[in-house]
């Protein structure tokens, strides 16, 4: 599952979950996009805020 398809299935904004995670929504978009790799530090806050779901950043992911 990717983080778009993540954000779908739970009806997230991508300023919803940007704020869960601490991040800007145009952070959560590029990495969405696969422009951006994101650090360790938003790979943790994503687990965390995905209970350990995982989602796969980027659309070809």
């Amino acid at each position: 599952m990717t983080l778009g398809e993540y954000l779908e299935q739970n009806a997230l904004t991508l300023a919803a979950f940007a704020a869960r995670i601490g991040r800007s929504a145009a952070t959560v978009n590029r990495l969405i996009r696969g422009l951006n790799r994101p650090e360790w530090k938003t790979i943790r806050a994503i687990e965390k805020a995905t209970a350990g779901t995982r989602p796969r950043a980027g659309a070809g992911s």
